[in-house]
Protein backbone atom coordinates (compact mmCIF):
# COMPACT_ATOMS: atom_id res chain seq x y z
CA UNK A 1 0.00 0.00 0.00
CA UNK A 2 2.83 2.36 0.90
CA UNK A 3 4.54 1.63 -2.45
CA UNK A 4 1.35 2.42 -4.40
CA UNK A 5 1.01 5.69 -2.53
CA UNK A 6 4.59 6.62 -3.41
CA UNK A 7 3.97 5.79 -7.09
CA UNK A 8 0.80 7.91 -7.02
CA UNK A 9 2.65 10.91 -5.56
CA UNK A 10 5.45 10.46 -8.09
CA UNK A 11 2.92 10.27 -10.93
CA UNK A 12 1.19 13.47 -9.82
CA UNK A 13 4.57 15.19 -9.59
CA UNK A 14 5.59 14.08 -13.09
CA UNK A 15 2.26 15.19 -14.58
CA UNK A 16 2.65 18.58 -12.91
CA UNK A 17 6.20 18.91 -14.25
CA UNK A 18 5.12 18.00 -17.80
CA UNK A 19 2.24 20.48 -17.64
CA UNK A 20 4.58 23.20 -16.39
CA UNK A 21 7.07 22.58 -19.22
CA UNK A 22 4.33 22.53 -21.87
CA UNK A 23 2.82 25.74 -20.49
CA UNK A 24 6.23 27.46 -20.53
CA UNK A 25 6.82 26.40 -24.14
CA UNK A 26 3.35 27.59 -25.17
CA UNK A 27 3.83 30.93 -23.41
CA UNK A 28 7.28 31.42 -24.97
CA UNK A 29 5.95 30.63 -28.46
CA UNK A 30 3.02 33.00 -27.92
CA UNK A 31 5.32 35.80 -26.76
CA UNK A 32 7.68 35.23 -29.69
CA UNK A 33 4.79 35.41 -32.18
CA UNK A 34 3.68 38.68 -30.64
CA UNK A 35 7.08 40.35 -30.85
CA UNK A 36 8.87 41.63 -33.91
CA UNK A 37 12.06 43.50 -34.67
CA UNK A 38 11.91 47.08 -35.83
CA UNK A 39 14.81 49.11 -37.20
CA UNK A 40 14.85 52.88 -36.89
CA UNK A 41 17.36 55.23 -38.45
CA UNK A 42 17.73 58.93 -37.85
CA UNK A 43 20.19 61.47 -39.16
CA UNK A 44 21.20 64.65 -37.37
CA UNK A 45 22.85 67.66 -38.92
CA UNK A 46 24.94 69.70 -36.48
CA UNK A 47 25.72 73.07 -38.04
CA UNK A 48 28.29 75.55 -36.79
CA UNK A 49 26.63 78.93 -37.32
CA UNK A 50 29.77 80.88 -36.41
CA UNK A 51 33.14 81.64 -37.98
CA UNK A 52 34.89 79.90 -35.09
CA UNK A 53 36.30 76.39 -34.95
CA UNK A 54 34.23 74.54 -32.35
CA UNK A 55 36.20 71.71 -30.76
CA UNK A 56 34.89 68.83 -28.65
CA UNK A 57 31.54 70.44 -27.96
CA UNK A 58 28.91 68.37 -26.15
CA UNK A 59 25.81 67.35 -28.09
CA UNK A 60 23.19 65.15 -26.44
CA UNK A 61 20.54 63.23 -28.33
CA UNK A 62 17.67 61.13 -27.01
CA UNK A 63 17.70 57.42 -27.68
CA UNK A 64 14.65 55.13 -27.51
CA UNK A 65 13.88 54.00 -23.97
CA UNK A 66 15.78 50.81 -23.29
CA UNK A 67 12.84 48.89 -21.83
CA UNK A 68 9.13 49.70 -21.66
CA UNK A 69 5.90 47.71 -21.59
CA UNK A 70 6.09 47.35 -25.38
CA UNK A 71 9.68 47.86 -26.54
CA UNK A 72 13.22 46.71 -25.84
CA UNK A 73 16.38 48.16 -27.39
CA UNK A 74 18.59 45.40 -28.79
CA UNK A 75 21.37 47.40 -30.46
CA UNK A 76 22.41 51.00 -31.14
CA UNK A 77 25.02 51.90 -33.75
CA UNK A 78 26.26 55.33 -34.75
CA UNK A 79 28.69 56.83 -37.23
CA UNK A 80 30.37 58.68 -34.34
CA UNK A 81 31.52 57.49 -30.93
CA UNK A 82 29.14 58.26 -28.08
CA UNK A 83 28.59 57.63 -24.39
CA UNK A 84 25.24 56.18 -23.35
CA UNK A 85 23.82 57.89 -20.25
CA UNK A 86 20.62 56.86 -18.44
CA UNK A 87 18.61 58.50 -15.67
CA UNK A 88 16.61 56.97 -12.82
CA UNK A 89 13.32 56.75 -14.72
CA UNK A 90 14.63 55.09 -17.87
CA UNK A 91 15.41 57.99 -20.19
CA UNK A 92 18.69 57.54 -22.00
CA UNK A 93 20.77 59.80 -24.21
CA UNK A 94 23.65 59.48 -26.62
CA UNK A 95 26.31 61.98 -25.59
CA UNK A 96 28.76 63.11 -28.28
CA UNK A 97 31.86 65.29 -28.36
CA UNK A 98 31.76 67.10 -31.70
CA UNK A 99 34.31 69.20 -33.60
CA UNK A 100 32.87 71.37 -36.38
CA UNK A 101 34.77 73.82 -38.62
CA UNK A 102 33.54 77.40 -39.16
CA UNK A 103 30.12 77.37 -40.87
CA UNK A 104 30.54 73.63 -41.32
CA UNK A 105 28.08 70.81 -40.71
CA UNK A 106 28.67 67.47 -39.02
CA UNK A 107 26.34 64.60 -39.92
CA UNK A 108 25.58 61.83 -37.42
CA UNK A 109 23.70 58.71 -38.50
CA UNK A 110 22.11 56.56 -35.79
CA UNK A 111 20.65 53.09 -36.27
CA UNK A 112 18.54 51.42 -33.57
CA UNK A 113 17.31 47.83 -33.57
CA UNK A 114 14.32 47.28 -31.28
CA UNK A 115 12.06 44.45 -30.27
CA UNK A 116 8.44 45.60 -30.12
CA UNK A 117 5.33 43.76 -29.02
CA UNK A 118 1.64 44.50 -28.91
CA UNK A 119 0.91 42.85 -25.54
CA UNK A 120 1.72 45.02 -22.52
CA UNK A 121 4.35 43.53 -20.21
CA UNK A 122 4.37 43.78 -16.43
CA UNK A 123 5.86 47.04 -15.12
CA UNK A 124 7.95 47.50 -11.99
CA UNK A 125 8.22 51.30 -11.89
CA UNK A 126 4.59 52.22 -11.26
CA UNK A 127 5.24 53.12 -7.61
CA UNK A 128 7.42 56.10 -8.58
CA UNK A 129 5.79 59.14 -6.89
CA UNK A 130 6.60 61.25 -9.96
CA UNK A 131 3.67 59.62 -11.74
CA UNK A 132 1.18 60.99 -9.22
CA UNK A 133 2.82 64.39 -8.75
CA UNK A 134 1.80 67.94 -9.53
CA UNK A 135 3.99 69.78 -12.04
CA UNK A 136 4.34 72.86 -14.26
CA UNK A 137 2.20 71.29 -17.00
CA UNK A 138 0.30 68.80 -14.84
CA UNK A 139 -1.78 71.34 -12.93
CA UNK A 140 -3.42 69.25 -10.22
CA UNK A 141 -4.33 72.31 -8.13
CA UNK A 142 -6.29 73.94 -10.95
CA UNK A 143 -9.98 74.21 -9.88
CA UNK A 144 -11.28 73.15 -13.30
CA UNK A 145 -9.08 70.06 -13.32
CA UNK A 146 -10.18 69.21 -9.77
CA UNK A 147 -13.87 69.52 -10.69
CA UNK A 148 -13.61 67.58 -13.96
CA UNK A 149 -11.54 64.81 -12.37
CA UNK A 150 -14.26 64.39 -9.74
CA UNK A 151 -17.00 64.22 -12.41
CA UNK A 152 -15.08 61.51 -14.26
CA UNK A 153 -14.26 59.45 -11.16
CA UNK A 154 -15.84 56.15 -10.22
CA UNK A 155 -15.39 52.63 -11.51
CA UNK A 156 -12.23 50.72 -12.29
CA UNK A 157 -8.94 52.29 -13.33
CA UNK A 158 -9.57 51.29 -16.94
CA UNK A 159 -13.10 52.69 -16.77
CA UNK A 160 -11.87 56.07 -15.53
CA UNK A 161 -9.23 56.19 -18.28
CA UNK A 162 -11.90 55.44 -20.87
CA UNK A 163 -14.19 58.18 -19.54
CA UNK A 164 -11.34 60.71 -19.60
CA UNK A 165 -10.46 59.88 -23.21
CA UNK A 166 -14.11 60.13 -24.25
CA UNK A 167 -14.48 63.52 -22.56
CA UNK A 168 -11.30 64.86 -24.19
CA UNK A 169 -12.41 63.63 -27.60
CA UNK A 170 -15.81 65.29 -27.22
CA UNK A 171 -14.61 68.62 -25.86
CA UNK A 172 -11.03 69.49 -26.88
CA UNK A 173 -10.44 70.96 -30.33
CA UNK A 174 -7.42 69.50 -32.10
CA UNK A 175 -4.73 72.01 -33.07
CA UNK A 176 -2.17 70.53 -35.45
CA UNK A 177 0.81 72.13 -33.73
CA UNK A 178 1.42 74.59 -30.90
CA UNK A 179 5.02 75.77 -30.75
CA UNK A 180 5.31 76.00 -26.96
CA UNK A 181 4.07 73.50 -24.38
CA UNK A 182 1.01 74.92 -22.62
CA UNK A 183 -0.06 72.18 -20.24
CA UNK A 184 -3.23 70.60 -18.91
CA UNK A 185 -4.83 73.77 -17.49
CA UNK A 186 -4.44 75.58 -20.82
CA UNK A 187 -6.12 72.72 -22.69
CA UNK A 188 -9.06 72.64 -20.29
CA UNK A 189 -9.52 76.41 -20.04
CA UNK A 190 -9.24 76.99 -23.79
CA UNK A 191 -10.66 73.64 -24.95
CA UNK A 192 -7.93 73.24 -27.54
CA UNK A 193 -4.42 71.89 -27.93
CA UNK A 194 -2.09 69.63 -29.87
CA UNK A 195 -0.92 66.14 -28.95
CA UNK A 196 1.14 67.53 -26.06
CA UNK A 197 -1.77 69.30 -24.39
CA UNK A 198 -4.05 66.30 -24.96
CA UNK A 199 -1.51 64.11 -23.18
CA UNK A 200 -0.95 66.54 -20.31
CA UNK A 201 -4.70 66.87 -19.72
CA UNK A 202 -5.25 63.11 -19.76
CA UNK A 203 -2.35 62.60 -17.35
CA UNK A 204 -3.55 65.33 -14.98
CA UNK A 205 -7.10 63.96 -14.80
CA UNK A 206 -5.88 60.44 -14.05
CA UNK A 207 -3.36 61.56 -11.45
CA UNK A 208 -6.07 63.61 -9.74
CA UNK A 209 -8.02 60.35 -9.47
CA UNK A 210 -5.03 58.66 -7.82
CA UNK A 211 -3.95 56.75 -10.93
CA UNK A 212 -0.27 56.67 -11.92
CA UNK A 213 0.08 58.27 -15.35
CA UNK A 214 2.82 59.86 -17.45
CA UNK A 215 3.40 61.70 -20.70
CA UNK A 216 5.58 60.00 -23.32
CA UNK A 217 7.48 61.58 -26.19
CA UNK A 218 8.61 59.64 -29.23
CA UNK A 219 7.69 58.64 -32.73
CA UNK A 220 4.69 56.85 -34.16
CA UNK A 221 5.84 54.50 -36.91
CA UNK A 222 4.42 51.21 -38.19
CA UNK A 223 7.51 49.73 -39.86
CA UNK A 224 11.27 50.07 -40.31
CA UNK A 225 11.80 53.69 -41.17
CA UNK A 226 13.98 56.77 -41.34
CA UNK A 227 12.65 59.07 -38.63
CA UNK A 228 11.54 62.55 -39.63
CA UNK A 229 10.53 65.52 -37.49
CA UNK A 230 6.88 65.22 -38.51
CA UNK A 231 6.77 61.70 -37.01
CA UNK A 232 7.38 63.12 -33.52
CA UNK A 233 4.41 62.69 -31.21
CA UNK A 234 3.32 62.85 -27.58
CA UNK A 235 0.99 60.36 -25.96
CA UNK A 236 0.39 59.01 -22.45
CA UNK A 237 0.49 55.86 -20.36
CA UNK A 238 -1.38 54.89 -17.22
CA UNK A 239 -0.86 52.00 -14.82
CA UNK A 240 -3.93 49.80 -14.40
CA UNK A 241 -2.58 47.62 -11.61
CA UNK A 242 -0.96 45.10 -13.94
CA UNK A 243 0.92 47.00 -16.63
CA UNK A 244 1.38 50.36 -18.30
CA UNK A 245 -1.30 50.97 -20.91
CA UNK A 246 -0.59 53.10 -24.00
CA UNK A 247 -3.13 55.87 -24.59
CA UNK A 248 -3.26 58.34 -27.46
CA UNK A 249 -5.72 60.98 -26.17
CA UNK A 250 -5.47 62.96 -29.42
CA UNK A 251 -6.46 59.91 -31.49
CA UNK A 252 -8.92 58.67 -28.86
CA UNK A 253 -7.34 55.21 -28.57
CA UNK A 254 -6.44 53.03 -25.58
CA UNK A 255 -4.13 50.04 -25.96
CA UNK A 256 -4.26 50.06 -29.76
CA UNK A 257 -1.27 49.63 -32.11
CA UNK A 258 1.12 49.87 -29.16
CA UNK A 259 3.97 48.49 -31.27
CA UNK A 260 3.71 51.64 -33.43
CA UNK A 261 4.50 53.96 -30.51
CA UNK A 262 8.28 54.09 -30.05
CA UNK A 263 9.04 55.85 -26.77
CA UNK A 264 12.07 58.13 -26.64
CA UNK A 265 11.29 60.02 -23.47
CA UNK A 266 9.29 59.89 -20.25
CA UNK A 267 8.44 63.55 -19.71
CA UNK A 268 8.79 64.82 -16.14
CA UNK A 269 9.78 68.12 -14.54
CA UNK A 270 12.74 69.73 -16.31
CA UNK A 271 15.07 69.59 -13.32
CA UNK A 272 14.53 65.84 -12.92
CA UNK A 273 15.37 64.69 -16.43
CA UNK A 274 18.54 64.40 -18.48
CA UNK A 275 17.83 67.08 -21.05
CA UNK A 276 15.74 69.74 -19.33
CA UNK A 277 12.81 70.84 -21.49
CA UNK A 278 14.41 69.78 -24.78
CA UNK A 279 12.18 67.39 -26.72
CA UNK A 280 14.77 65.57 -28.81
CA UNK A 281 18.33 66.89 -28.58
CA UNK A 282 20.50 69.55 -27.02
CA UNK A 283 23.75 71.29 -27.93
CA UNK A 284 25.47 73.07 -25.07
CA UNK A 285 27.24 75.49 -27.40
CA UNK A 286 24.67 78.00 -28.69
CA UNK A 287 26.69 78.41 -31.88
CA UNK A 288 25.60 74.91 -32.88
CA UNK A 289 22.22 74.24 -34.47
CA UNK A 290 21.00 70.63 -34.35
CA UNK A 291 18.28 69.43 -36.71
CA UNK A 292 16.75 66.08 -37.54
CA UNK A 293 17.16 65.57 -41.29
Amino acid sequence: MQIKKQYFVLGVFLVAMIFSVLFSVFRKEHEDLDKTERRLRYTLAIKNTSRDLIKYSAVKIFSPLNLTSSQRVKKITSTHDYTLIADDIGNQILSYKITVPPYGTKIIDIDVLLEVGSIALDANDSANPLYLANGPYINLDNPKIINLAKKLSGGSTDNIASKVVQWIQANIKNENYIKEDKGAAFALENLRGDCTEYSYLFTALLRKNGIAARVIGGFKVKSDTLLKSHNYHNWAEYYNGNSWITVDPQAGTIGEDVDSYIAFRIIVDAELTLMSSSHRFMAFDNRLKVTLK
